[in-house]
């Protein structure tokens, strides 16, 4: 995503305004465990750092209806959780 915003700065979100060409990483998923929190928390402090907070969401442990939206209306999906057993979340991207 920084990468993206910094080689077409068109997609860039500005706080308190509204790009029609702007582009949204949403990152849903849920948060089990302290683990998950702190990963969580990595990924925004990284945001952060990289700049990119305004064109970064975090979505943690919404409830099923919401996801379903989330999945309905976005162009691209990936899967990064690491050893599941089944690949539930590419179903629900289906």
């Amino acid at each position: 995503m920084a990468q993206l915003l910094k080689d077409h700065p068109e997609y860039r979100q500005k706080a308190g305004s509204e790009n029609p060409k702007a582009v949204q990483l949403v990152m849903v998923g849920s948060a089990r465990n302290e683990s998950d929190n702190n990963r969580i928390k990595q990924l925004r402090e990284k945001a952060h750092e990289l700049g990119i907070t305004d064109n970064v969401t975090f979505v943690i442990n919404a409830p099923f209806g919401e996801l379903q939206a989330w999945l309905a209306r976005s162009k691209i999906g990936i899967h990064a959780m690491l050893d599941e057993h089944f690949g539930i979340g590419v179903v629900e991207y289906m």
